[in-house]
């Protein structure tokens, strides 16, 4: 038996479309970092690559990233899901909002915004175009510069080591631990 549920993508439980967690680093106009995660983030072409990026108008990310055009999506660990949950925490900006909140800056190799270092991969990126729904918009992101420690790009399984958290429902996440190859067909 099939219940249906509310369209309203807020009340969905259980989602039937979880979200990937990023930790999304913009800079605004004073050169102050913000860290903000985000789960409405997918590619939409791989060659060249680009993702979107969903966002509230009224959020910093989306603020910084329209007048800078750059961002970094730092994509943290099952173990930094309670820091993921507290970054959504509204906050005025400041110069150490990004160390106030728990994570360490380091330089990107092609954009300004920083990576997190607690993070195990970043993917760099320019904005390249933005679509408009009312106080919600579609950011389209060129891919510039990607990283990963070292450890995962080494492994056999690097979703055993990067364990990235989707989003699922408020105040809910779940996880990858490990990668599986496909069966092949005989």
């Amino acid at each position: 038996m099939k219940r249906e549920i509310d369209v309203a993508a807020r009340n969905w439980r259980p989602s039937p479309l979880a979200g990937p967690l990023f930790l999304v680093t913009t800079v605004n106009a004073q050169g102050w970092t913000n860290v903000a995660p985000k789960s409405l983030v997918s590619f939409i072409t791989v060659s060249p690559p680009r993702i979107v990026v969903g966002c509230n108008r009224g959020h910093h990310t989306a603020q910084n990233l329209l007048a800078s055009g750059e961002c970094v999506l730092n994509l943290p660990n099952d173990g930094l899901a309670s820091r993921v949950w507290a970054a959504a925490e509204p906050r005025e900006p400041a110069p150490d909002e990004v160390e106030a909140r728990g994570f360490t800056p380091i330089p990107a190799l092609r954009v300004r915004p920083p990576r997190l270092a607690e993070c195990a991969a970043h993917i760099e990126c320019r904005l390249e175009g933005v679509q408009w729904y009312g106080d919600e918009c579609a950011l389209i992101l060129g891919v510039v510069a990607a990283s990963a420690d070292a450890a995962a790009c080494d492994a056999e399984d690097p979703y055993a080591v990067l364990r990235p958290i989707f989003f699922l429902a408020p105040g809910i996440f779940g996880t990858i631990r490990e990668g599986r190859p496909v069966a092949q067909r005989a």
